[in-house]
């Protein structure tokens, strides 16, 4: 080998020592950072290091979202407000919150920047209801189903009203006078989750009529209410003939002293006849205002847009 030729050949050499100095340490520290656990080559036994774990596009994240109501129970046909909030961990998600009575779609409305979602169900029927909420997922974050949610939707009945007397009252009705009772209370569950308002809103002519209560607070139970009804006084029989009494002191065959003789009887008549209409009101029954049925007293209960009736048949 001639001088020149050994002399490239040691320079070959300082440079492969050179680069595999600079490569080798650089190749075990990237080995000790990616590598969370070292591998052993099956066939030679060394140490080798692990391909990267990383193996395309990152996945979208999985929110949780959750369901809740802002009056559980409620009244039925009443408006209750259904939020679903989305927990996304990190950055603010987009979409849409679509909300499940069962499997009917209610409605759907767009997610808030807050991460939450509002809707109204304006009436629902009386029952309970298994409502949900979907969200729809978006680039970042992957589509939730909401836990589901039993919302009570309540009802309430008047019984049928129940005339009593005055033994079963243990109290003393005037003439004229009818009591009444009947009671309200909730047709799902044990107690009213709402107020309840009561009210005459029919009465025949003539006739009055009082409630004991008129308002009924939420979480009453089984409410009993009286109904005195005061029925017209009318005096049949004794409608006497002034008309014609009238014309028979003005004929003028008569004379003065005949005039003042038939007065007198008419003054005596008068107080009968008020004495009698004194006594009547008293202790008599009163006289129905004609002989046929003159019309039902009803009795309304509202709460909110909920309404029902109770009905009672007057002489």
């Amino acid at each position: 080998m001639s001088r020149a030729a050994a002399i490239q050949t040691r320079r070959y050499i300082v440079v492969c020592a050179l680069l595999l100095g600079l490569v080798v340490p650089a190749w075990a520290q990237h080995c000790a950072q990616h590598a969370p656990a070292q591998a052993t080559d099956d066939a030679t036994g060394h140490q080798t290091c692990p391909q990267p774990l990383y193996a395309g596009p990152y996945a979208a994240l999985a929110p949780a979202l959750a369901l809740s109501s802002s009056l559980n129970p409620q009244m039925a046909q009443n408006p209750i407000t259904l939020s679903a909030t989305l927990s996304s961990g990190a950055g603010s998600a987009t979409g849409q919150v679509s909300f499940y009575d069962g499997t009917q779609l209610l409605g759907t409305v767009a997610l808030g920047t807050s991460g939450t979602a509002s809707y109204t169900a304006a009436a629902l029927p009386a029952g309970t209801h298994s409502l949900t909420a979907s969200y729809s997922g978006d680039a970042s974050y992957s589509s939730a189903l909401s836990n589901t949610l039993p919302q009570v939707m309540q009802d309430f009945a008047l019984s049928t009203p129940v005339q009593l007397d005055n033994n079963t009252c243990q109290c003393h009705l005037p003439a004229g006078t009818s009591l009444y009772l009947f009671s309200v209370a909730a047709t799902n569950g044990t107690a009213l989750a709402g107020p309840v308002n009561l009210a005459i809103t029919q009465l025949p002519a003539g006739y009055t009529a009082t409630l004991s209560v008129n308002n009924l607070a939420v979480g009453s139970s089984v409410s009993p209410v009286s109904v005195t009804v005061q029925a017209p006084i009318m005096l049949a029989g004794l409608q006497m003939p002034w008309a014609a009494l009238a014309a028979l002191l003005s004929l003028p065959w008569l004379r003065t002293r005949q005039r003042r003789s038939v007065r007198n009887v008419l003054i005596v008549l008068a107080a009968a006849v008020a004495m009698v209409a004194v006594s009547a009101c008293g202790g008599a029954s009163p006289a129905p205002a004609s002989s046929s049925t003159p019309g039902a007293l009803q009795m309304t209960g509202t709460s909110g847009n909920l309404a029902h009736t109770a009905s009672i048949s007057l002489p």
